[in-house]
């Protein structure tokens, strides 16, 4: 595999440069660098990883651009994960989305089920279950798009 050229890396934000690129697009919403960071090494290679640090710079990515999965953080600053999820499903009633948050309880994980996430992780998560779960979300996303 060839070292992608000066035009086609990605910059520090996950964003890629270039435009032929098909793999799917996870946008990753979190307050917290170090999270956003990890993900974004997990999945380099496998998805284009576009990064918000709130969540209102995640709806103007989502609004712009299509996504094809969704990590979400359930609590930060300014407008909450659930805020951001009900918008989410506003702009895209069928993009998955998955809950992320390191105060998790019985009562948020449903709440957020109920509003439309498919699944509600606690950090620090799994490498293999957020790998496991993306994966699957990305398929059904994709197979649902097939006609």
């Amino acid at each position: 595999m060839t070292e992608p050229s000066h035009q086609q890396r990605t910059s520090p934000q996950g964003h890629c440069a270039c435009r032929s690129d098909d793999r799917p697009v996870l946008v990753v919403i979190d307050d917290e660098e170090g999270p956003r960071e990890s993900i974004r090494m997990i999945f380099k290679n496998s998805c284009r990883v576009v990064q918000a640090a709130s969540g209102e710079e995640g709806l103007s990515i989502l609004r712009s651009q299509p996504a094809d999965v969704v990590i979400l953080d359930m609590k930060m600053p300014g407008m909450s994960g659930m805020e951001v999820l009900s918008e989410i499903r506003s702009i895209d009633p069928r993009l998955p989305v998955i809950m992320l948050t390191a105060y998790g309880t019985l009562d948020s994980a449903t709440a957020a089920m109920h509003s439309g996430a498919i699944e509600f992780l606690s950090k620090p998560f799994d490498v293999e279950v957020i790998v496991k779960i993306v994966q699957d979300a990305i398929q059904r996303r994709r197979a649902a798009a097939t006609p």
